[in-house]
């Protein structure tokens, strides 16, 4: 089995070769996948769509806030609300939290969907693709662009604005 490592921050991609059985156990009545190493990567720095995306959505199935935080624009919108004043990327980790794993399923949910260009704004990339194909979808989704050479998280909201 091949593993590879993606080092988004210097482009690289190193493999290496382990055997099966070092990565699973079969016990009587399930497979347990033992924890393979592995190794910190930084998602605000990452300028190939592909790869910013596989990271992205690992970040969110590891509930990574501090990745995903790196990943948020400063101005990050979670809400078409008026907010506190505070810092939006530190509200929209809190809210999230204090909601429970439903909202962190939801994510997975949106992202699992895929992605695609947004034809009226250029450079914006969506999740779901429903959010460019269906002029009535008002559902939970997010969006993306290049700020500075490296992608961004700029927004995940849901309802109609």
């Amino acid at each position: 089995m091949r593993l590879l490592w993606l080092c988004g921050a210097a482009g690289l991609v190193l493999g290496g070769t382990v055997s099966v059985s070092a990565l699973q156990s079969t016990t009587k009545n399930a497979t347990v996948k033992a924890a393979s190493e592995s190794r910190p990567i930084r998602i605000d720095n990452i300028s190939d769509w592909n790869t910013f995306i596989a990271e992205f959505r690992r970040a969110v199935e590891h509930r990574d806030k501090r990745a995903l935080r790196s990943a948020m624009d400063v101005n990050f919108r979670y809400t078409f609300e008026r907010t506190a004043g505070g810092d939006p990327r530190d509200e929209a980790l809190e809210l999230w939290d204090r909601s429970g794993s439903k909202v962190w399923a939801t994510m997975d949910q949106v992202l699992g969907k895929g992605n695609r260009n947004d034809p009226e704004v250029p450079g914006l990339m969506v999740c779901p693709p429903a959010w460019v194909d269906d002029s009535r979808y008002i559902g939970y989704r997010a969006g993306f662009m290049k700020v500075a050479g490296s992608w961004r998280w700029i927004w995940y909201v849901t309802g109609d604005y």
